[in-house]
């Protein structure tokens, strides 16, 4: 992609949308092979893998939630908790190198 697609008349995106079939079918598989990652270690999907892994220790799904006003549940692409037992924290049961 060249800065000059992006100028006045250089395109506008034209290269997003002439690919937008190949991106659209990309972003699908790395969907899936992340949410395939998050169930392997024993989280519902990838969420709970992706916060135990930038080691975020001080808030999670639920703050984060609460700060988007509730919004994560319509927005987000699935609904509920990614943690296999209610009260188990993120890095519980799961390797330290992991997280």
């Amino acid at each position: 992609m060249t800065p000059a697609a992006w100028r006045p008349g250089g395109g506008g995106g034209r290269w997003y949308r002439d690919h937008s079939e190949e991106l659209d079918s990309l972003f699908d598989r790395l969907v899936q092979v992340r949410d395939k990652m998050g169930k392997a270690l024993g989280f519902g999907g990838y969420t709970g893998l992706g916060y135990c892994r930038m080691q975020r220790s001080c808030y999670g799904e639920e703050e984060v939630a609460r700060f988007l006003g509730g919004g994560a549940e319509i927005s987000g692409p699935r609904g509920g908790g990614d943690l296999p037992h209610p009260g188990q924290t993120a890095g519980e049961g799961i390797p330290h190198e992991l997280c």
